[in-house]
């Protein structure tokens, strides 16, 4: 009984160890809008990616996300593993990020603008009557009209003139208005008769507030520029730039043999042979590179018993052994085109201009000789590459398959000694087919580092 307990007590550790291990995010993507997303990339095509990322309830979700919406991406960008039950926090867009800075620096003056008041001073302030003094003033005032009302009546019975009583009414009052308390009124000023500078003056004020308000809502946000994380010198700043390495297959000349004699069928195994080189190139853009290029063939036959011409003059046939081997070397630069089929498999086209050094060396009759030779030539190669590697690894290796052609004609030798240097009959042909395998690299291998 309690062994069962116990094997299930190590199952479910197991698989919750299984689950924190899933959940190890350490991958980083970067939209176009600038949100990133810790993430752990699970599946990588041509048009888009699968990942894993925590959702706000602490729970795994599986998502894709095409790559026209990704600005930049890294695999292992976080150093340590989030936890199953771990919620990564939010992180806020770049977007996000400026307007909260431009809510905190914006002045205080655009949520409470100053007060009119506060830049009239204390004895030219003059508060609007509320409405209970309005109606207590119109209470006053209406006793006094009726009063004038009985007085221009009665008078009007007693015989006298209303015009007169008119005048010496609006004497009084004109006399009333030359009293010091009308005379300070005056002089405090009435709200139409403030002075218009002061207005002028808080408008400018506010003018000029605002516009540095705004010059410096404009600075904070050029200064609020999202920049990537991984913008500048990453393991991603030379991904499919540089293109270095080797390859190696076999080559066969293309020179119509007519020569049916035992010498002749030794010269057509030398037609035969294989090859190797090494190159680099860097890409100027996603399709055209430049860069240096140099291969050599090889090819060696042996012949104990043979029928043989001389062979500075062509002629004395004699019997004896012969031993040769054959070799050109090429050297030039190259330029590159290369179209990209899918993320990871690539049509690369290269054309090279350059030199041929020919050598033929051997041992004839148990005597040792060398030919050198050169001349000017060309090389092309048309091949498809192959990006290999996972998520966790990097595509950083490239597996070619290629073939290419070689064009050359050498037309003197240097047989070396008191020979010297002389014109051939018929040329030799270099031209020839090949094809091969390589082995390359866009960058120093990850799992080497």
């Amino acid at each position: 009984m309690f062994s069962r307990i116990f094997t299930l007590l190590l199952l479910l550790i197991a698989f919750r160890a299984a689950a924190q291990r899933e959940a190890a995010m350490r991958d980083l993507i970067i939209t176009q809008a600038g949100e990133q997303i810790r993430c752990r990339i699970v599946d990588e095509s041509s048009m888009r990616f699968s990942y894993m990322y925590v959702n706000e309830k602490g729970k795994q979700v599986k998502t894709e996300i095409f790559k026209t919406l990704i600005s930049s991406f890294k695999y292992n960008y976080f150093p340590e593993d989030l936890t199953a039950g771990k919620k990564e926090p939010a992180v806020a867009s770049s977007s996000a990020r400026s307007t909260a800075r431009k809510a905190a620096s914006r002045p205080e003056q655009d949520t409470h603008p100053p007060a009119r008041e506060a830049s009239v001073p204390a004895t030219e302030r003059k508060e609007s009557p509320s409405l209970q003094e309005v109606a207590t003033r119109k209470e006053e005032s209406t006793p006094a009209v009726s009063a004038s009302k009985e007085t221009a009546v009665s008078r009007s019975a007693a015989g006298m003139p209303a015009g007169k009583e008119s005048s010496t009414t609006g004497t009084k009052r004109e006399t009333a208005g030359n009293s010091p308390a009308d005379k300070r009124e005056t002089a405090a000023g009435s709200p139409d008769t403030r002075p218009v500078t002061e207005e002028k003056t808080g408008a400018k004020e506010a003018a000029t507030k605002e516009i540095i308000a705004k010059e410096a809502v404009t600075k904070e946000a050029a200064s609020d520029e999202y920049v990537s994380p991984l913008k500048g010198k990453t393991e991603f700043t030379n991904y499919l730039k540089y293109r270095i390495g080797f390859k190696g297959g076999l080559g066969n000349i293309i020179d119509e043999n007519t020569d049916n004699t035992p010498f002749g069928l030794f010269n057509e195994k030398l037609r035969r042979g294989w090859i190797y080189g090494v190159d680099a190139a860097v890409f100027l853009n996603d399709h055209v590179g430049i860069g240096v290029a140099y291969h050599s063939y090889q090819s060696a036959n042996k012949n104990n018993r043979l029928d043989f011409p001389n062979r500075v003059t062509g002629s004395d046939y004699r019997t004896g052994s012969l031993e040769s081997k054959v070799n050109h070397k090429f050297a030039g630069a190259t330029l590159l085109g290369r179209i990209g089929m899918d993320y990871k498999t690539f049509i690369v086209a290269t054309v090279s201009p350059g030199y041929y050094f020919y050598s033929d060396k051997g041992v004839e009759n148990q005597m040792e000789y060398v030919f050198r030779g050169g001349t000017w030539g060309g090389a092309a190669t048309l091949g498809i590459d192959f990006l290999l590697g996972s998520n966790e690894t990097g595509r950083d290796v490239i597996l070619s398959f290629e073939c290419g052609y070689n064009y050359g004609r050498l037309k003197s030798l240097d047989y070396g000694g008191t020979v010297g240097r002389r014109d051939l009959a018929e040329p030799i042909s270099l031209s020839r087919l090949d094809f091969a395998v390589g082995l390359r690299f866009t960058r120093f291998p990850r799992y080497l580092r």
